[in-house]
């Protein structure tokens, strides 16, 4: 799994690992950290209850930062761009080709209750 000093590096932005995994309110860190948990979410399919325990977050916090980055990447706003190609390239590798559903095996009915 990448470590979030992995992905600052590869982003080639400036703030520093510790700022990202800190408290920081600023905007450039809390980005940073959002869009790790993007990261995370896309590449890995880690739910918002994992990603916390990882970042010592939340879950609410966690799904918050996750809309926040979503929404940063679908408007392409400038703080996320160092970040997107990463984020993106991940989404591209893990989007499925269309294939048809297989048929769902039909539903037993359940065993009657006895006492």
């Amino acid at each position: 799994m990448i470590t979030i000093d992995e992905f600052i590096r590869q982003s080639g932005s400036s703030i520093s690992a510790g700022e990202a995994t800190g408290r920081s309110r600023r905007a450039e860190a809390a980005i940073a950290r959002e869009a790790y948990w993007l990261l995370l979410k896309i590449r890995y399919g880690l739910g918002p209850r994992r990603i916390g325990r990882i970042a010592g977050r939340s879950k609410e916090t966690v799904y918050s930062g996750l809309r926040t980055a979503q929404n940063l990447l679908d408007t392409a706003h400038p703080l996320i761009s160092p970040y997107r190609p990463l984020l993106e390239s991940v989404e591209k590798a893990e989007t499925p080709s269309p294939s048809p559903e297989s048929p769902k095996p039909p539903m037993s009915p359940a065993a009657p209750i006895t006492f």
